[in-house]
């Protein structure tokens, strides 16, 4: 019916802006709904450095990990990167730096250590 047709408001970037303190599923959802653009994104300190981190794929992580302050790093090896939501945990599988090439998690924390990188809990909605 042409009469029920309703329109959205175009997605802006500062929509895709992560926020650590919403649910995990809530997160996973919108990595998947706004890739590959305008893509989901959040802040992170690097070597004392502000950068954009765009998250390009990512799964649920298990209960296990479910347990941390939103935004924290739960996991960060060569085996890959975990980060505390508000609710659950996000696994993150596939992110870029600001003016690097999309990578592995696994490639990204093989080559910046944890000591050096720190996340930004995002905006508050």
């Amino acid at each position: 019916d042409p009469l029920a047709v309703t329109f959205a408001p175009k997605i802006e970037l500062e929509d895709c802006q992560l926020d650590w303190r919403r649910p995990a599923a809530e997160l996973h959802c919108l990595v998947r709904g706004v890739n590959p653009e305008p893509g989901a994104w959040c802040y992170v300190e690097v070597k004392g450095e502000k950068k954009r981190l765009k998250i390009v794929r990512t799964t649920l992580a298990e209960d296990a990990y479910a347990i941390g302050e939103p935004g924290s790093l739960l996991k960060y090896d060569k085996t890959g990167i975990v980060i505390a939501c508000g609710k659950g945990a996000l696994n993150i599988l596939e992110l870029q730096l600001e003016g690097k090439r999309c990578m592995t998690a696994k490639e990204f924390a093989c080559g910046i250590s944890a000591d050096h990188i720190t996340l930004e809990l995002g905006q508050t909605l």
